[in-house]
């Protein structure tokens, strides 16, 4: 803020005649709204897609009881539906201790399946997963991982703590 004053400020502290602070402020905070609410419909389409991705696993399991041939078939898609959720997209490459990620009992070298909808078939970036956990800041977030070959469930719950981000924790894309 110092530098937009310092900007639009004679040398002797008159704004400039040639520019209109007001428009300038309300156009800040119409991206700065507008920015927001990109983010939660991020994750509100991210939500809904594990949501379809689950709704086609239990179709598919239905299907697959009501005959045989609709089970091999059924089978298949299922499978590649669960390759890919169940394919790991991160790795944990380091744990702080008295960190949320060390408390809820992460560890170096777990592979992560998913963090809460977030999984390899939609995963983007680590910019939109830290956006993603963000929204979950103080609430629980079931996290699938595999540490030697056997998967495990945890619940990390997202805080501030004495070090960076909420999760104390280094990710890196798999």
């Amino acid at each position: 803020m110092r530098v937009l004053v310092c900007l639009i400020s004679l040398s002797i502290g008159f704004p400039r005649a040639d520019v209109n602070v007001h428009s300038i402020r309300t156009a800040r905070s119409i991206i700065i709204r507008l920015r927001n609410d990109l983010k939660e419909i991020e994750v509100q389409i991210s939500e809904c897609v594990s949501e379809v991705f689950k709704e086609i696993e239990q179709q598919n399991s239905i299907e697959a009881t009501n005959s045989e041939f609709e089970a091999n078939s059924t089978d298949n898609l299922a499978s590649g539906i669960k390759n890919i959720i169940k394919k790991p997209f991160l790795t944990v490459s380091g744990v702080h201790s008295s960190s949320p990620a060390y408390a809820c009992g992460l560890k170096s070298g777990d592979r992560i399946l998913s963090i809460g909808s977030v999984h390899q078939g939609n995963f983007i970036s680590l910019e939109t997963l830290s956006e993603y956990i963000k929204h979950y800041e103080n609430k629980e977030l079931f996290i699938s991982i595999i540490r030697n070959e056997v998967e495990l469930q945890l619940t990390l719950i997202p805080k501030v703590w004495s070090g960076r981000g909420l999760l104390g924790c280094h990710l890196t894309p798999s």
